[in-house]
């Protein structure tokens, strides 16, 4: 079941999408938040 992180990590991966479009190269997500994306799913 995904929570608010997911969601929020989710609508990130949009954002950094929409930005590359626009500047042409790559965006990392940890340019756009200090969130950590959780590899252990409790």
């Amino acid at each position: 079941m995904a929570g608010t992180r997911e969601g929020a990590m989710s609508i990130l991966i949009g954002v950094a999408a929409r930005k590359e479009h626009s500047v042409k190269t790559t965006v990392k997500i940890s340019e756009l938040t200090d969130l950590k994306p959780m590899a252990k799913r409790f």
